[in-house]
């Protein structure tokens, strides 16, 4: 029996519709487990053309067999971030030793290589914080279209910045294939979709009330656009 595999790019019109919802809340806690949970919230205290700010949280949680639980380890970050992803401040608890040389390295640009280089202990002690800084390069580049979800005019602006429409435009077509969400032909990259069909799935809450210990330990900023003092939209 011969069976056909189709290579290339699958065509978006054959994907079924995306979700609309997320699976949250988190599920609960099961005794006897450990549960690694991460978050990374983003937040533009200085206004669209201000730099942004990224908060990173992950924990261990050791759940034992009577249900009740603790803490392992923890780690967390806060830097901020100019608009081609190059990082100007960062701080971290508990900080490594050289956390201050990721100043001027680039969300994006080999990261992962960088944090190899500089902090393999992170790595090897399959540390919290490790987690959130190798996943910098991903929420780099995904948070910035929250804008598109207010100001849909920031969305042409950007593109202008980055030179070329949307089927010449060269930083787009770097991008194709990336990832699932970047597929060539995918809308992520062509640009062809209305802004209201690409990304407006309702998340809900992260916390199950039933058990506040299961979900995420974000600061719930991730939704913080501001011109002044930070404020919830």
């Amino acid at each position: 029996m011969t069976t056909s595999v189709p290579t290339g790019p699958i065509p978006s019109a054959s994907y079924p519709p995306p979700p609309r919802q997320t699976a949250n809340p988190a599920p609960l806690r099961s005794v006897n487990s450990l549960r690694r949970t991460s978050s990374i919230d983003v937040a533009w205290p200085d206004g669209v053309d201000g730099q942004r700010l990224f908060v990173g949280r992950a924990r261990d949680y050791l759940t034992g067999p009577d249900g009740t639980g603790r803490s392992l380890a923890m780690g967390e970050f806060s830097l901020r971030m100019t608009e081609d992803k190059t990082i100007t401040q960062i701080a971290a608890d508990p900080a490594p030793a050289s956390i201050g040389a990721l100043v001027g390295a680039r969300a994006g640009g080999h990261l992962r290589m960088t944090l190899r280089e500089i902090m393999p202990e992170l790595i090897a002690q399959a540390d919290p914080l490790y987690l959130v800084l190798d996943d910098l390069s991903g929420t780099a580049l995904v948070s910035s279209f929250a804008w598109g979800q207010w100001f849909p005019e920031r969305m042409e602006i950007l593109r202008q910045r980055l030179g070329g429409g949307n089927e010449d435009n060269p930083v787009l077509a770097q991008r194709a294939n990336v990832c699932w969400g970047l597929q060539e032909g995918n809308s992520g990259v062509t640009g062809d979709a209305a802004l209201d069909k690409v990304a407006d799935a309702d998340a809900g809450q992260l916390r199950n009330p039933a058990d506040p210990e299961a979900g995420t330990n974000s600061s719930n900023m991730k939704a913080q656009v501001s011109a002044a003092p930070a404020a919830s939209m």
